[in-house]
């Protein structure tokens, strides 16, 4: 039995902030320089309740590109998303950018 297709998460990051799809379940946040998505939870154990995608609205490879804006953006985001996850009841939280695959920086 083949293994299903990766989801291509810096594609659908593209095409939603290109306004052409709603393949995410929406933005949670949207900031100058920051957008967060909730991913929603799949079939098959995909992702899970509260799985986030947090990105900087320029396409750029990984950190090292980001200019200092858009990193103290990143990093408030993942603060806020975390204490608004936090409030909801999360336990804890995995932050991790594995970059397989995709040329577009994005954290999960």
């Amino acid at each position: 039995m083949r293994a299903p297709e990766p989801v291509r998460h810096a594609w659908l990051i593209c095409q939603d902030q290109a306004g052409e799809g709603d393949a995410l379940g929406g933005n949670l946040l949207e900031e100058d320089y920051v957008v967060v998505f909730h991913v929603p939870p799949g079939g098959g154990g995909s992702s899970y309740l509260g799985h986030l995608l947090v990105t900087p609205r320029r396409h750029c490879a990984d950190f090292a590109r980001l200019d200092r804006f858009e990193a103290e953006a990143v990093g408030a985001a993942m603060a806020t998303c975390s204490a608004a996850l936090k409030k909801l009841g999360a336990e804890r939280f995995h932050i991790t950018t594995i970059g397989h695959g995709s040329d577009r920086l994005h954290l999960h």
